[in-house]
């Protein structure tokens, strides 16, 4: 799995499976015709996954400061 990742870091390409992602919202507690009672769930690729946290780990030291 780490080759297909470096590769994607390093060319700045990620494969096009990795691009796609299923969201479905789903319903928290309380009024179910309230819109802001929805979060959203995100289904990706299972080689996406390791790829999304490398990037995130990288980026959550500058992104936490600024909310």
């Amino acid at each position: 799995m780490a080759r297909p990742i470096q590769a994607a870091w390093r060319s700045g390409v990620v494969p096009p499976q990795w691009r796609r992602a299923l969201g479905n919202p789903v319903a928290k507690s309380g009024d179910p015709f309230d819109p802001a009672n929805f979060r959203k769930l995100t289904l990706i690729g299972v080689g996406a996954k390791p790829y999304v946290l490398v990037i995130l780990h990288r980026i959550r030291p500058w992104l936490e400061p600024q909310l």
